[in-house]
C-alpha cells in the first residue's frame, strides 16, 4: 500500500522513445539534484478490492505536493478516480502488474492519459524509489 512518504520515480522508467523529449522538457543539465521529467504523475497500488493512488504535483516554493486517496475497484469508483486524476491534470499514471487486478484500472485510464504498466522486479531496482 502506498503511503504519503512513498515516492513514485518515473525518472528511470521513461520509455526509450520518450527519453530525449522528457529531457528537453525538463531543462536537463541545469545542475539541479533530481530532474523533474513530468509535473503531474500518479502511482497506483492496485489490489483486489482497492486501488490506492498517490498523486505528485508541483507545490509551493518548488517543492512537490503528494496526495493519497483510496478507491474501491468497482466501475463507479474507478470512474471517480479517473475524473479526479483528469481534474488535477495528471498526464501519466504508473502501476505494477499485480495478477490480473491491474486491468480494470488500466482500461479505465488509458483513454484519457498515458498509463505505464511496470514490472515489479524493475521497480525494486530503481534508486530512491
Amino acid at each position: 500500500m502506498l503511503r504519503e512518504s512513498t515516492r513514485v520515480c518515473v525518472l528511470a522508467e521513461v520509455p526509450p522513445d520518450r527519453r530525449r523529449e522528457a529531457k528537453v522538457a525538463s531543462g536537463a543539465g541545469k545542475g539541479t539534484g533530481m530532474e523533474v521529467m513530468f509535473d503531474r504523475v500518479a502511482g497506483l497500488d492496485v489490489g483486489k478490492e482497492t486501488v490506492t493512488v498517490c498523486l505528485r504535483t508541483p507545490g509551493p516554493k518548488g517543492r512537490r505536493h503528494a496526495e493519497t486517496r483510496t478507491f474501491k475497484t468497482t466501475t463507479g469508483s474507478l470512474h471517480m478516480m479517473r475524473d479526479w486524476l483528469v481534474e488535477v491534470g495528471v498526464t501519466i499514471a504508473a502501476m505494477e502488474s499485480t495478477s490480473t487486478y491491474w486491468k480494470p484500472a488500466f482500461y479505465c485510464l488509458e483513454e484519457v492519459m498515458e498509463v505505464w504498466l511496470l514490472n515489479a522486479a524493475h521497480m525494486k531496482a530503481v534508486p530512491g524509489r
